[in-house]
C-alpha cells in the first residue's frame, strides 16, 4: 500500500481514478437499464390465433 498522508499528488491521483471509475459505472448503469430506442406503437409482431376450421390446410416441412 502506498503512504499518501504527506503527498497531494498521490491523493489528488487517487481522486481523479476514483471519480472516472464512478463516472464509468454510471454511464454503464445507464446504458443498460434506459430504453436505446423509442418505444414502437404498433406491435412488431402479429397476433394471430391459430385457425382451427376443417378447411385450413395442414403445415408441412418442406
Amino acid at each position: 500500500m502506498v503512504d499518501v498522508r504527506g503527498d497531494p499528488e498521490a491523493l489528488r491521483e487517487i481522486g481523479m481514478v476514483l471519480a472516472v471509475a464512478l463516472a464509468g459505472v454510471l454511464l454503464a448503469g445507464i446504458a443498460a437499464f434506459t430504453p436505446w430506442y423509442e418505444q414502437p406503437r404498433t406491435a412488431v409482431v402479429d397476433l394471430r390465433s391459430a385457425d382451427t376450421s376443417p378447411a385450413a390446410e395442414p403445415v408441412t416441412a418442406g
